[in-house]
């Protein structure tokens, strides 16, 4: 019996798609070779203590996280249930417990001027309609060009994640691009980007992500940016300008308003700091300001931050009334910044660097003026704590404080 085939064919009846079902069959095969491989047994034969050690192997082998490693024993479960015909016992081999990140959100800047320097129209155009209309990457790569309604400045977005069709909205910025790619591209009139090798099919999803990794390097960013990021942008960007959450769960096409909520967390966590409408409008470019600068190099967004000015007094020689040695203030309104950051093991690097500094230039935010103010700092009181450390790297929690000399 071909047990892969078998549960390939019963995994279709759940309806799922080829991607989904390809990507869960990377789980089954590896669980079926270390059955004959490694343990010599039929899967008829296979204990859930043989499970259990094939988790283990999988999670050491190819360092997967918790949550990867949920939808493997997903899997198992199907199989034994579906394919074996056996009862399952969830005590067995439980679920992990998984920590949770928020994805990294481009600034509505920095999103712009990505894609205004792409040099390539096709992967420009791709991601400006990932970001302008907040599509999925397998959504984009299957847009055909009677979607597209110049008039309405729509897209009709059909066979979605969640099985339904949607409108998305239509940047005429988006439209213009991908106006000069139609052109450029012989005016497709299938799909709007098909694959490379001139068949009418839709282009690799991995297509993108190749572009979109070069075009940091050439920017000379750091690679954090993903095809799903800008769909996260759109989204989040939304959200900061005043769009509610049911508008926004509707273009997104999403279908609990659950999946929604995770922009109010992103918009917090950027905007760092809650404003009363009578602000203004301005006070919403907040989350695109440079905070600090050390040496001419912009510093991370930091998680708190905190600027107090205080007085440096000294003795003057004298003696007061009570008796005591006067002390005089001989310099007002020296500066303190206290910043605490969740950053990479790259930034950890480089902050105890400068730790060791005795003099940093350092440019920071005026939270009163709102303008960078340039001076010589040196940093204190420096502490270190590893928050989290998975399969995609480690999160560490640094905190200073900047003293002016």
């Amino acid at each position: 019996m071909d047990f892969l085939k078998k549960y390939q064919e019963m995994i279709a009846l759940r309806g799922l798609t080829d991607h989904t079902i390809k990507s869960y069959s990377t789980y089954m095969r590896a669980y079926l070779d270390y059955l004959s491989d490694k343990l010599h047994k039929y899967p008829s034969q296979a204990t859930y203590n043989d499970m259990r050690r094939f988790i283990d192997d999988l999670q050491e082998t190819r360092g997967l996280s918790d949550r990867t490693i949920n939808a493997a024993i997903a899997q198992l479960r199907f199989f034994t249930m579906y394919v074996m015909h056996k009862v399952w016992d969830p005590t067995q081999l439980p679920q992990r417990k998984f920590d949770t990140y928020l994805p990294y959100v481009p600034s509505q800047e920095d999103t712009l001027t990505f894609i205004d320097s792409f040099p390539e129209l096709k992967p420009k155009a791709m991601v400006s309609l990932l970001y302008g209309s907040g599509l999925r990457i397998g959504e984009c790569c299957s847009l055909l060009y009677d979607d597209i309604s110049r008039k309405k400045l729509c897209i009709h977005v059909r066979h979605s994640k969640n099985r339904s069709d949607r409108y998305a909205i239509l940047a005429e910025k988006s439209l213009d691009i991908l106006t000069q790619y139609w052109y450029e591209a012989g005016k497709p009139k299938g799909y709007l980007f098909p694959k490379q090798n001139g068949t009418d099919a839709p282009i690799d999803t991995f297509y993108l992500s190749r572009h979109i990794h070069a075009h940091e390097e050439e920017l000379g960013w750091e690679k954090k940016l993903t095809c799903h990021s800008f769909r996260h942008a759109f989204g989040t960007h939304l959200y900061e300008n005043g769009a509610d959450l049911l508008t926004i769960k509707e273009l997104l096409g999403h279908k609990s308003l659950s999946s929604t909520l995770i922009y109010i967390h992103l918009a917090t966590a950027l905007s760092k700091k809650s404003f009363s409408p009578l602000t203004g409008s301005e006070a919403g470019n907040m989350a695109h300001m440079q905070y600090l600068v050390f040496n001419n190099e912009n510093i991370p967004m930091p998680a708190s931050y905190s600027v107090n000015l205080s007085d440096v007094e000294a003795d003057s020689g004298g003696v007061t009334e009570a008796g005591t040695t006067q002390r005089d203030v001989v310099r007002e309104g020296v500066v303190q910044i206290s910043v605490t950051f969740r950053v990479s093991k790259k930034w950890l690097n480089k902050f105890s660097a400068y730790k060791k500094l005795a003099s940093i230039t350092v440019g920071y935010l005026d939270m009163e003026t709102m303008n960078i103010v340039d001076t010589q700092m040196y940093i204190d009181g420096y502490q270190v704590k590893l928050v989290s450390d998975t399969s995609y790297g480690s999160l560490w929690e640094v905190s200073f404080t900047l003293k002016e000399f």
